[in-house]
C-alpha cells in the first residue's frame, strides 16, 4: 500500500511539472504567434499525442498493475534512468539549437509537443502498466525539458 501512495505522490508532482511547463511554454507562444495558422499548430501539437497514447494503451492492456514492494535495485535502476533521460534531452535540445540556430523556446511546435507526448504517456503508463522505470523515464524527459528551459 506503501508503495502505491508513493506512486500517487509522484504521480502528481510530475502532473503538476508538466503543467506549469506547458503554461509556461504557451505563454510564451503567445507572445511570438503571428498568424491563425500558429493557432492551429498550437492545438494541433496538444492533441497530437492522443492518438499515440491511446494506440500504445491498446498495447499495453493485457498487463496488469502489480501490488509487489519495491525492491532497492528497481529504485536505483529508476533514478539512474531518470537521470539519463533529463541529461540526453537537455543534449539533444542543445544539439537542436546547434543545427537550426535559433534558441529552443522560439520554435512553437517542439517543445509543447515534447511536454504534451510526455504528459500523455505518463499517464498512460500510471493507469495501466504503472512501470517505475517508465516513470523515471518520462519524469526525466519532462524534468530535463524543465531544467533547460527555466535554467538554462
Amino acid at each position: 500500500m506503501a508503495a502505491s501512495r508513493k506512486m500517487d505522490i509522484i504521480f502528481l508532482i510530475v502532473t503538476a511539472l508538466a503543467i506549469f511547463l506547458l503554461v509556461y511554454i504557451a505563454s510564451n507562444i503567445i507572445n511570438t504567434i503571428t498568424d491563425s495558422k500558429d493557432v492551429i499548430k498550437l492545438i494541433a501539437t496538444i492533441i497530437l499525442p492522443v492518438p499515440l497514447s491511446l494506440f500504445a494503451n491498446f498495447i499495453a492492456i493485457p498487463t496488469q498493475k502489480t501490488d509487489q514492494p519495491l525492491n532497492r535495485k528497481d529504485i536505483l535502476i529508476s533514478v539512474f534512468v531518470f537521470l539519463s533521460s533529463a541529461v540526453c534531452i537537455i543534449l539533444f535540445i542543445v544539439l537542436f539549437e546547434n543545427l537550426t540556430s535559433k534558441v529552443f523556446e522560439e520554435h512553437v511546435i517542439l517543445p509543447s509537443l515534447i511536454n504534451s507526448l510526455v504528459i500523455f504517456l505518463y499517464a498512460l503508463n500510471y493507469i495501466t502498466i504503472n512501470n517505475l522505470k517508465v516513470a523515471g523515464f518520462l519524469g526525466g524527459i519532462l524534468f530535463g525539458l524543465a531544467f533547460f528551459i527555466f535554467l538554462v
